[in-house]
């Protein structure tokens, strides 16, 4: 069987902290961890008529938020919802990229790579 696997890094300054990242694409869910840290890849929907994980599709995770996409809302909506269903405070998870875009990489502190999967799962 053959695998393909695409590594992506760069650097990222956060307020005016330096993190690296390292995003792993393959035919499974695509996210990495650090010692502490579980980055994941989203595509955020927002408007829906409520807050959910459907899935993954090519191993981006695609959740839908009620929020809509101004000012900031939805990404505000992205991270409390995902605090909740992971059971971590609002303040451990980072959208590391994608500000102003659908598709995005999120930081989750204090779980492991099983755990996020296990817990984003739809029932």
């Amino acid at each position: 069987m053959l695998s393909v696997v695409v590594v992506v890094a760069a650097v990222v300054v956060v307020n005016g902290n330096s993190r690296s990242l390292s995003v792993e694409l393959n035919s499974s869910v695509a996210m990495t961890a650090s010692k502490s840290e579980v980055k994941i890849a989203v595509h955020v929907r927002p408007n829906a008529a409520r807050n959910e994980v459907v899935g993954t599709v090519d191993g981006v995770w695609q959740v839908r938020v009620s929020a809509p996409p101004v000012k900031g809302k939805a990404n505000e909506e992205l991270i409390a919802f995902l605090g909740k269903i992971l059971g971590v405070s609002k303040g451990s998870i980072g959208i590391i990229s994608g500000h102003t875009a659908r598709n995005k990489i999120v930081a989750i502190d204090g779980l492991s790579r099983e755990d996020v999967v296990k817990r984003l799962l739809p029932d």
